[in-house]
């Protein structure tokens, strides 16, 4: 590796690369042989260094596969392992995420493009000036104007105030948001002397976003730019500042909808490449580092992961298709490709005016099973037309015939549900299509909820009941949801209709969903172990859904009494499982505390005490920790201070009070408590 000219983060980064290839199990380049299947060599650029480490320990868990082997090094070295193969898979940022072609020169083959991409996500830089100042919006020119010195006063900018000087202030020049900045606003121009001065770094250049948002707040005439954090809200003393994109008119600020659509500027891509040659796990990492499940992770990292975009973008696809519904297909096929005539499967006959309901339904599912049979074929034939085009996506015509094919195919399901109710298949299938069908509208959603709710009330028994109950619970989840944040209540993908009653509905949602989690309990703990039947959640994933779905049930401020039939019935499904989850008592002791009735709170946790007196029996396991914090917020105490702290080490007795004259609604002084 070259590390000549480098800087010193630069060389100790490679230096560290080395020193991880030669501690792996396998050292220096692979056997003469040819490598092993489980010999995985991965390096990341400047900014995946932490990502990289998470997805190794996940895919260390996941189907028992060896994890990767990290390396540390920049984009060009990153292109040059790959082009070496000295490394199977690579991680990149850039602008579209391509690596260095000029690496590969010299290489067994000759283009970027046998190269497999597996996007991951892309960075977004948020640019923001103080909430006073006028100035709502700048070109990228004005903006890289800024940053480089040359424009130095607000009343050169459009809107802005004469006599005001510009202050600068940035992330610090290791952080992922400063590299992304310099590249897309700067076009890799070095700014500012302000902020290359290491005197001046100290106050210009911020360790973490806060503090430029901060820097910002405190003064009117600054500007700042930071990574974009899902964890975090943008303060509303600062604004977000629109960017005019070059050989662009307008102005646009950055939302979901913008960044997915690629209309804001300030992004860029980070992707996993593989090696062409790559053996079969290092392509199975790949996959695994791009997949949905690892969403949450990649926002962690500030990255808008490429899932979510194709999500949005199907989501939008489906919103356009209900605005402007198809025709019914009827009976005739729709046009295909002229291709060789395969033989025709022997088709029933027509019912006759006496055939049955039972009869016609079974035509129905026959014919819908033929119109899936050649949906497939259908799609599998436009997947490699675009893919031989070089499109990303079906192409205009490929689009319409497969979404007419859906919705025949769904119909076929409904008229068959309709004429035998008794069908368990249609039923299934029904609410499947619904399913799939879903957008992130919400009348999608209460459509697909009422089917799958239906199906469920007529075939509870039924061996896939389990997948069809969580899809009934997360949709249950999703609609309140939907309906309690203004943010996705007023956005123009869900739709949300207005002048609905929400607080009415969201509890009501809230409630559904704890309903059917005590009937998936009941059924289900017993075979927990074993999947089936649909499922698509592991048993901790539900208990940890139940737990969060009782809170946030609470927090709607719930009457006592409804307190009392949900926790009851908690208490009937699970009370007899202390090992797996919390006791009922628990929840009402967190119902207590929400509402601060401290006396009753006392009352049922000296009851507890007394019904398991060991500290260390099994139904203290889940619940004692969330009962000690609980003390200690109710009665502004410090934790060991706590009598029932102490008593869970068996220095109290039951009820042994930390002082004489105990009052519940008497706060205890601070470090003695009033527990």
């Amino acid at each position: 590796m070259r590390i000549k000219g480098r800087s010193v983060v630069a060389r100790c980064a490679v230096f560290g690369a080395v020193c991880f290839f030669l501690a792996s199990p396998v050292r220096g380049k692979p056997p003469a042989g040819g490598r092993p299947d489980d010999f995985v060599r991965v390096a990341t650029c400047w900014a995946g260094e932490s990502l990289l480490g998470s997805l190794i320990s996940r895919y260390g868990k996941w189907g028992g596969k060896k994890p990767a082997i990290p390396g540390l090094s920049d984009n060009a070295q990153v292109s040059e392992l790959l082009a070496d193969h000295s490394i199977e898979a690579g991680v990149h940022v850039g602008r579209w995420g391509v690596p260095d072609y000029r690496r590969f020169a010299k290489s067994s083959f000759k283009t970027v493009k046998m190269l497999k991409p597996y996007p991951l996500g892309c960075f977004v830089v948020y640019v923001v000036v103080n909430a006073k100042n006028p100035v709502a919006q700048l070109t990228l020119d004005e903006l890289a104007g800024i940053y480089r010195g040359k424009v130095k006063d607000w009343g050169n900018v459009p809107g802005g105030n004469k006599g005001n000087p510009i202050h600068i202030f940035s992330p610090l020049f290791n952080k992922t948001g400063y590299h992304v900045f310099k590249s897309r606003a700067l076009q890799g121009y070095e700014p500012d002397k302000r902020l290359r001065d290491w005197s001046a770094r100290t106050v210009r250049m911020k360790a973490h976003p806060d503090g430029v948002i901060g820097a910002v707040i405190q003064d009117v005439n600054a500007i700042g730019f930071f990574l974009f954090d899902h964890r975090n809200e943008v303060d509303k003393r600062v604004r977000v500042l629109g960017l005019v994109p070059r050989r662009a008119k307008k102005p646009v600020l950055p939302s979901k909808e913008t960044i997915f659509e690629r209309k804001y500027p300030l992004y860029q891509m980070m992707t996993m490449y593989a090696h062409p040659e790559a053996p079969a796990v290092a392509l199975d990492f790949c996959k695994f580092a791009a997949s949905p499940e690892n969403a949450r992770l990649l926002r962690k990292y500030s990255l808008f992961p490429e899932c979510d975009r194709l999500a949005y973008f199907a989501k939008k696809r489906l919103a356009e298709d209900e605005r402007d519904p198809k025709k019914w297909l009827g009976e005739q096929p729709p046009t295909q490709p002229a291709t060789k005539p395969a033989p025709k499967a022997p088709t029933p006959s027509k019912p006759t005016g006496g055939a049955s309901a039972v009869q016609q339904a079974k035509l129905q599912l026959h014919r819908a099973q033929e119109l899936q049979a050649r949906y497939r074929k259908l799609e599998l034939e436009a997947i490699g037309r675009y893919r031989a085009q070089g499109l990303s996506d079906y192409s205009d015509e490929d689009r319409k015939q497969l979404d007419e094919l859906r919705t025949a195919i769904e119909r076929c399901f409904e008229r068959a549900a309709q004429l035998d109710p008794t069908n368990e298949k249609s039923s299934r299938k029904l609410a499947d299509a619904a399913w799939q069908k879903m957008s992130g509208q919400y009348g999608s959603m209460v459509q697909a909820l009422e089917r799958h709710t239906q199906y469920l009330d007529s075939f509870s028994g039924s061996p896939h009941a389990r997948g069809m109950m969580e899809r009934v619970i997360g949709l249950n989840v999703n609609l309140a949801v939907h309906l309690k944040r203004s943010g996705v209540r007023n956005s123009s993908i869900a739709a949300v209709p207005r002048n609905l009653p929400n607080k009415k509905l969201i509890k009501g949602y809230r409630r559904s969903a704890m309903k059917h989690l005590a009937r998936y309990m009941v059924r289900f703990i017993p075979v927990r172990d074993r999947r089936g039947g649909g499922s698509f959640y592991s048993f901790g994933v539900m208990t940890g859904i139940y737990d969060g779905s009782m809170r946030a049930y609470f927090k709607l401020g719930v009457s006592e009494q409804e307190m009392e039939e949900v926790v009851a019935e908690y208490g009937r499904a699970v009370d007899r499982y202390p090992k797996l989850l919390k006791h009922s008592d628990f929840h009402r002791l967190r119902y207590f505390a929400m509402k601060q009735q401290k006396q009753a709170y006392v009352k049922l946790l000296t009851a507890m005490q007394k019904r398991w007196p060991d500290p260390k029996d099994v139904h203290w396991k889940l619940g004692k920790e969330e009962a000690v914090e609980d003390l200690c917020n109710m009665f502004e105490t410090d934790r060991r201070a706590s009598s029932f702290y102490q008593w869970l080490r068996g220095k109290r007795g039951v009820g042994d009070l930390p002082y004489v004259g105990y009052d519940p609604n008497k706060k205890g002084p601070k470090g003695e408590g009033g527990t």
